[in-house]
């Protein structure tokens, strides 16, 4: 997941143009090594993307997300379908 979110950020900042992301995170587990990749990439990108959704999150993590959010000054949201994701970025 660190090599993912590393990539993704690298393509987001070569394009330097607005882009949104829908990140599926079901049956995952987020280590503190790749907390700090996730927290690099929102901050290197955040002039980029305006919006961002997630699937997977679930119950706490869900709190979690909304205070990263909250304090990072991010668009993101959990979503529980996929549907529901693009609804999110699309409106």
């Amino acid at each position: 997941m660190i090599a993912l979110t590393n990539r993704h950020t690298a393509w987001v900042l070569d394009e330097a143009k607005e882009c949104y992301f829908i990140a599926n995170y079901v049956n995952t587990y987020g280590s503190p090594e790749y907390m700090k990749a996730a927290y690099a990439f929102t901050q290197a990108t955040k002039p980029f993307i305006p919006k961002g959704a997630f699937l997977g999150i679930t119950e706490a993590k869900i709190g979690l997300l909304k205070g990263i959010t909250y304090f990072m000054k991010v668009n993101f949201k959990a979503c529980t379908t996929e549907e529901e994701a693009i609804q999110f970025l699309t409106d």
